[in-house]
């Protein structure tokens, strides 16, 4: 979910850049949910059969994962690789929408909605060969309730219990609107439970097993991940290449001249300079993937700076989104009042958009005793669309009365900042990991866990919202869903948590030779078709 940015940009974005430098689901009722072809993906370019011998892909990328284990996956660097090594009963569709067969092949759900009868697929191996349990089923998502980072996710489960290896049976307190996106989550997967329970944290962070296509083979840090096929997979024929690795390039100019040399296959994180070089080679091919990617500015409410409602709506104000979108982005993108993004089946179009009025912040700012306000923005070194982003809000911002200092940190400094609250403005972005919309209501509205995602946010508003955000959990009335979470988002705007700017597109910079390229709208990399001729 978190902080890396993947949008391109065009030749009129270049220029803008040189001036600003010059002056950054399934399975519903009792019915079993139908079982889809094998392998099959959202990519209509993906290769029918596997190319003939070893099939070695490079990917560059700009920083490191933390940790392989995917109840402890906190950002996006961690949870989009998860789907090469771990898989859950359920999983999220390519087109991240609705909810499919995985490793259960078909669900009953009680009249009551409380209890899910998962059917499991059979001869499923864990990557080092060993079969997969219905204990281990039981100790793996128990273990990410009482454990892991994201158990607020699995709050409404009561029991999971397995009567034997081809069945699981999960019991709610109560219904649940989001049960079955949530069983597809990275943090739902299923691990072997003799290694699971017996191995400490930092091996099991560095070393993980899964059932996934791929198994991790070699991770030096900050340098190299290497995936292989995984030799004990339960889908035959796939996944089709033998070898991924990816590589840590910090720097876009580097990662942009290995693709076009050929050194690396596919190239992400791409900025707008990157994307003008790289649409300039013919053995280069760009490719838009639909997302939940939310780009905003993160601001932390408990500044004595911030905390007041006022001047975060002052700042809202003092923005001038729309020059933003057009020099940042290219005009690409959908406008949003939030960090829900707008196709979601619970935003609210009604919530709070600020328009861009100097006037306006002035007047709050002087209402709240902050006429002179001096802030520091931290951004990532060496990323020009940051630096970008950081001088137009510097500019901006001076309009109002506000002078922005620029602070340049390297990634796990930033996400240190940004975790421990020790930040006062943020760079930021988020996409939904789940295809519900819940997961980030809870992320921004619950405090325990993530301080409302590392704002810091807690006062009466905030309390009010994550009550509500409570409530819509605990039900299965999507009309009800709705109106709690209208509710919960239009708090959110009024409070000004966020400076939010539009939802975009996910890119991927690939050579015309590979195919079988999917990225979900969740982020999630589908590669079992991945190969290249």
């Amino acid at each position: 979910m978190k902080r890396k940015k993947v949008r391109i940009l065009s030749l009129v974005l270049a220029l803008a850049m040189t001036l600003a430098l010059a002056a950054c689901g399934g399975g519903g009722g009792n019915s079993p949910a139908p079982a889809p072809a094998p392998g099959s993906t959202a990519d209509p370019a993906a290769p029918a059969a596997p190319a003939d011998g070893p099939v070695v892909i490079n990917i560059g990328r700009g920083s490191d994962t933390v940790t392989m284990d995917p109840v402890m996956a906190g950002d996006n660097v961690d949870i989009w690789l998860m789907n090469l090594v771990f898989e859950g009963l359920v999983k999220s569709s390519a087109d991240g929408k609705s909810i499919e067969p995985c490793l259960a092949t078909s669900w009953d759900i009680s009249d009551d909605q409380l209890t899910y009868t998962f059917h499991l697929r059979e001869g499923v191996k864990f990557s080092d060969g060993t079969p997969v349990t219905g204990e281990d089923w039981v100790f793996s998502i128990t273990r990410s309730i009482e454990k892991g980072s994201w158990s607020s996710m699995l709050a409404a489960i009561d029991t999971v219990t397995s009567p034997d290896d081809k069945t699981v049976v999960v019991k709610l307190k109560n219904p649940s609107g989001a049960i079955l996106s949530d069983l597809a989550g990275f943090f739902s997967t299923v691990t072997p439970k003799a290694y699971y329970s017996a191995t400490d944290d930092d091996t099991l962070a560095n070393k993980p097993i899964g059932t996934g296509p791929f198994y991790l083979e070699n991770w030096e840090k900050d340098v190299i991940m290497t995936f292989k096929k995984n030799p004990n997979y339960w889908d035959e024929g796939y996944p089709y290449a033998d070898e991924i690795n990816f590589r840590v390039i910090p720097d876009n100019n580097t990662r942009s001249m290995q693709l076009m040399s050929g050194t690396l296959d596919i190239m992400t994180g791409i900025d707008a300079q990157s994307e003008i070089l790289l649409k300039s080679d013919p053995n280069i091919k760009v490719q838009d993937f639909e997302s939940t990617h939310v780009n905003y500015i993160s601001m932390n409410t408990t500044s004595e700076k911030l905390k007041d409602p006022r001047v975060r709506q002052a700042l809202n104000y003092a923005t001038d989104k729309d020059a933003i979108i057009q020099s940042v982005y290219a005009g690409v993108g959908t406008h949003t009042n939030s960090v829900i993004w707008p196709a979601a089946a619970h935003y609210n179009n009604d919530g709070k958009y600020y328009d861009y009025d100097v006037e306006k912040a002035k007047s709050l700012l002087a209402e709240a005793g902050k006429s002179d306000l001096e802030l520091n923005l931290i951004i990532i070194a060496n990323d020009s669309e940051d630096l970008m982003m950081a001088t137009i809000l510097q500019d901006q911002w001076k309009k109002a009365g506000i002078t922005l200092n620029i602070t340049q940190m390297d990634s796990p400094s930033r996400r240190e900042e940004r975790n421990n609250l020790t930040f006062e403005i943020l760079l930021n972005y988020i996409t939904s990991d789940i295809t519900d919309t819940s997961q980030i209501f809870e992320l921004f509205c619950i405090y325990e866990g993530f301080d409302c995602w590392h704002t810091g946010w807690s006062d009466e508003k905030q309390k009010e919202a994550e009550q509500l955000v409570k409530d819509a959990g605990a039900t299965s009335d999507e009309a009800k869903r709705t109106e709690l979470y209208h509710k919960a988002q239009a708090i959110m705007c009024d409070e000004a948590l966020v400076i939010p700017l539009n939802c975009v597109p996910t890119t991927i910079a690939m050579r015309t030779n590979v195919s079988g390229v999917v990225q979900t709208p969740l982020g999630n990399y589908l590669f079992n078709e991945l190969t290249k001729s």
